[in-house]
This record gives structure tokens, sequence and C-alpha cells, in this order.
């Protein structure tokens, strides 16, 4: 955890044993928090609960991602779009919700 006070996990799904385990290593530094990441309004209230609990934000990690192992000629257009919204439109949306203010350090790394 490289020091860091508290770090958020969040996700649209319940963290799995790998985060209980870390969690259990980092008592009160490791939370959860569930959001649709696919959702502007979601992202928003996250940050806002996460910003009243600790009190500040120093960074964001965005590492969600999803795939889907076909030839891209065959996805369908709801496939297609279910992609973007978590592989793309996430970038923007965090960005416009406008939390650079809520920082005091921002950064967005997108982890390939």
């Amino acid at each position: 955890m490289n020091g860091a006070t508290k770090v958020y996990s969040i996700d649209i799904s319940e963290p799995g044993d790998e985060f209980q385990v870390i969690s259990k290593q980092f008592p009160d530094r490791l939370s959860f928090v569930a959001a649709d990441c696919t959702k502007e309004p979601s992202i928003q209230a996250t940050v806002d609960k996460i910003v009243a609990e600790a009190g500040s934000l120093h960074g964001i990690v965005c590492n969600a991602g999803r795939t889907n192992h076909k030839s891209a000629l065959d996805f369908t257009t709801e496939e297609i779009e279910s992609l973007f919204a978590i592989n793309v439109r996430i970038l923007a949306y965090v960005v416009r919700i406008q939390i650079v203010d809520k920082f005091l350090a921002f950064w967005i790394l997108l982890l390939c």
C-alpha cells in the first residue's frame, strides 16, 4: 500500500478472497465501495462518499476493464456498448465530474 493511509477499491462486484486477505494485512486501511462505473452519477456519489469519509482524495487509478474473447466482427451492438462503457467512458466520467478541486494531487493512470 506504499504508505497510503487509506485505499478504496471500487467495483460493481463484491470483492473476492484476495481482497479479504489483503484487507486483514492492512486493517482499517483498505475499504470496498460498491459502484457501477458505467454510470456517471454512481462515480460521482462514490467520490463524494470517499471525500466525506477520508477528507480528501490524493489519486485515482482507473483500472476497470472488460473484454470479450471473440472476433470483433462477432460483437453485437450491445456488447460494444458495454465494452465502451467500462473501458472508455469511465475515463471521461472521472474527469468530467470535476473532482480535481477535491484533490491535493490528481492523476489518472490507465493500466493496460
